[in-house]
């Protein structure tokens, strides 16, 4: 067996049957093939099990634990691929996804977190700037998060090299807890075409658990303090 490629990681809780169908099949017909897909259930009802598994695709491993961020974490340290693709279980990737973002990284070693643009409900864009590694950096110290998660690629010798993982303290904020732990670290880069799209709807994780706003809106003060930013990352961010 050919070495694997990109790691897929996807969390997944009582997903909607058929969200949960249409993100399996969008993997499944994707143009590059090189890849393993971790699924870490947290104690869903049992037909989340069944239809994984129903699929009897040997690149699906399908594992139970606790929390999305624990579950991402566990992933994470199960993937034997040099990339993680990120993806959530209600959530969609253009069947050009994976190729597109594996030549990019193969070609810029340099990056090691790489969104894409996305829809949300195959409809509004989730954001449409054309950023660089800098403006990406100050949006999410200054603005929020400009990366839909289920768009973003990241290079896993980059998390390991500096000990990098999901916290739980910033559920349901924590992929933009990691982007912004990223910052100083390694070079940020968006491909300005839309790779994926985003399910929004009135169940799903971000809008069920409490102080969303609070935990979404992380106040820059704070990033400074709490990921203690590097030199290299300030001068960076304050040269214009």
């Amino acid at each position: 067996m050919s070495k694997i490629k990109v790691s897929i990681i996807t969390p997944v809780y009582n997903t909607k049957p058929e969200y949960l169908k249409e993100c399996i099949n969008s993997v499944l017909t994707q143009e590059f093939d090189s890849f393993e897909w971790l699924f870490c259930d947290d104690c869903s009802k049992p037909y989340i099990k069944q239809i994984i598994e129903s699929y009897k695709d040997p690149r699906m491993v399908y594992v139970r634990n606790l929390g999305a961020a624990e579950s991402r974490n566990r992933l994470i340290d199960m993937a034997k691929g040099e990339y993680l693709a990120l993806l959530d279980s209600d959530d969609t990737m253009h069947k050009d996804r994976l190729l597109k973002q594996v030549s990019f990284l193969d070609n810029n070693p340099n990056v090691g977190c790489l969104g894409t643009w996305a829809t949300i409900n195959n409809k509004k864009l989730f954001n449409d700037k054309k950023f660089n590694s800098q403006t990406l950096e100050e949006h999410l110290v200054f603005a929020g998060c400009a990366l839909c998660n289920s768009s973003v690629m990241l290079r896993k010798s980059v998390l390991n090299k500096h000990n990098i993982r999901y916290k739980t303290d910033f559920i349901p904020a924590e992929d933009y807890a990691l982007y912004c732990d990223l910052i100083g670290l390694t070079d940020f880069a968006m491909l300005h075409e839309v790779l994926c799209d985003y399910k929004y709807y009135d169940t799903n994780i971000s809008n069920r658990l409490p102080n969303r706003e609070i935990s979404r809106e992380i106040p820059s003060a704070f990033i400074f303090l709490r990921f203690s930013l590097s030199e290299k990352s300030m001068c960076k961010i304050f040269v214009f």
